[in-house]
Order: C-alpha cells, then structure tokens, then sequence
C-alpha cells in the first residue's frame, strides 16, 4: 500500500485575498510553507498542488510538489470537495489523503498530522477550532468513502466526522486582510518574533 498523498489547493484567482498562496507570510510564500510542512512529516508518498496558474505550478514544482493543473475549480463557486475529487480521480490508487491548506504551513506541525493521521479510521479527520467551527488547516480522508460521498453531494463537513480540536489561539483561516492581519499576529506570539 502507498503511503498518503497531500493535496493543497492553490486556486490563484481568489477575490477576497488576491494571490493569498502566494503571498509572502512571514517572508515566505504560504503555498512553500505548506509544501513544506507536508514533507517535513514524511507521511507522504506524493504532494500535489492543484491550480489554474502556470506560475504557481512552477513554484510548486520547484519546491518539491507534483503540479496539477486544473482550470475547472479556477471560479469562486469550486469547493475543496471538487479539488479533492478530481485529483483523486486521477490518481485512484491512494486510499488515503490529506487536504492541506496553505495556511496551515503556518499553524500547523509534523507532529499534528502525523498525531491526526493515526486516527483515521473510514470517518474524515477534520482540523476543527475550539470555537466550534472547521478550522481550515486539514482534511484527513480516506478516499474510497470520500469518492462514494462525494458522488452522492454529501459535503465533507456534513459526514460523520472526526474533530480534530485545534484551540483558537493556535490557527487562522484567511479569507479577509483583516484575518490575513491577525494570523500574522498570532505567528509572531507563537513563534515569538
């Protein structure tokens, strides 16, 4: 059996925070950091970075991920699940995957994905904020259940899932500059620079 695969969207076409993968975080683009945060764990067999950006594949080809082109999930009506699903269909002999998004090479660490690796049973392992709402960091799946569900229209978050509990303080999704703002503000308090 392989081992998993990574899976990290990077539509650049985002409207609320333009080039937000590739933007610099902290002096380094988040779509790198995320790369690398997926190889530091040495879980995968294979890191694929899906766009509709020729520059941004490049990137990511340059930094160790497989690009993955694809223009069909380069509007703002594309969900994860559609980015999910397509690349799992190109690449079905992986029973396992994780979503990562860029902003967790930020927040997160090897040991916390390979921590919610290890639970994964058939139910997704879905990075989920003390608050009560997912927290957009990482999906772990197991892709034949995944596929079944997806084809059916259930949405990711509407399956029986596994939370993994990340406290509020420790991650930031990043859909505003004002949440771009307070996610640099919280690196800076956990890393202390």
């Amino acid at each position: 059996m392989n081992k998993p695969m990574a899976i990290i969207p990077a539509r650049a076409s985002s409207k609320r925070v333009p080039g937000k993968n590739m933007r610099l975080f902290m002096g380094k683009p988040m779509l790198q950091m995320a790369i690398e945060l997926a190889q530091s764990s040495t879980l995968f067999d294979m890191i694929v970075v899906s766009s509709e950006a020729d520059n941004t594949l490049a990137l990511a080809g340059s930094w160790g991920a497989k690009p993955f082109r694809d223009l069909s999930n380069a509007n703002d009506n594309s969900d994860t699940e559609e980015v999910i699903g397509h690349i799992l269909d190109a690449y079905p002999e992986y029973d396992y995957a994780c979503c990562l998004y860029t902003q967790a090479g930020a927040f997160m660490t090897p040991e916390i994905l390979r921590q919610a690796y290890n639970m994964i049973e058939e139910r997704p392992v879905v990075s989920w904020g003390s608050g009560g709402k997912d927290a957009g960091q990482f999906y772990w799946l197991y892709t034949p259940r995944f596929i079944g569900l997806w084809e059916k229209g259930i949405e990711l978050n509407e399956q029986d899932i596994i939370k993994w509990i990340i406290n509020d303080a420790l991650f930031q999704d990043i859909n505003t500059e004002e949440d771009w703002q307070m996610a640099e503000e919280k690196y800076r308090r956990i890393h202390g620079v």
